[in-house]
């Protein structure tokens, strides 16, 4: 599996970047690695590497791999269904993100808290965040999050019975 050998390849990086001091390496390292424990559902041990990752980014200051951190936390409490932990952290990362003008990451961030609030039934909350990931997503042309949000948008009109709304968005969606 793709995940596992991830894992191995990433654990052989953090075991040389340890060796030879090179923390940066080692952050990236653990984010890998707390990923895909993330991704096979470990997420205890996924969360333990995380954590572990976000403090030496924190005490060495690399400000940019912080909020990368905070996103994979906030992914590893989505996947656990622990949505309250997972907005925290996914804003936390929307806020670096949004003060560096990281607008790829930020149109990103905003479609995941999106879905969070979507998750919770919060659907009016959940498409303010839409769309704003999809005023930044047609800024940057980036066509696909643009069909990807426009497609969330159409289920959430789906979902509060908004069926005009809904199939205005899905045709929309179909034409990217």
């Amino acid at each position: 599996r793709n995940t596992d050998s991830a894992l191995e390849y990433s654990k052989q990086s953090l075991e040389l970047s340890r060796k030879h001091k090179v923390e940066r390496t080692e952050c990236k390292a653990l984010k890998i690695i707390g990923s895909a424990y993330s991704q096979m559902q470990e997420f205890q041990e996924a969360e333990e590497i995380l954590f572990e990752g976000l403090q030496l980014a924190i005490e060495r200051k690399f400000e940019d791999i912080i909020p990368e951190f905070n996103f994979r936390l906030g992914n590893n409490y989505e996947y656990s269904f622990n949505y309250e932990k997972a907005l925290k952290y996914y804003i936390l990362a929307e806020q670096a993100w949004t003060k560096s003008d990281q607008l790829v990451d930020v149109a990103g961030i905003n479609k995941s808290i999106g879905n969070i609030y979507w998750q919770i039934s919060e659907f009016e909350t959940a498409k303010e965040y839409y769309e704003k990931s999809l005023i930044i997503s047609t800024e940057l042309d980036d066509l696909h999050s643009c069909a990807s949000v426009l497609n969330n948008l159409g289920n959430l009109y789906f979902k509060t019975s908004d069926y005009e709304a809904a199939l205005e968005k899905y045709l929309q969606a179909l034409k990217i």
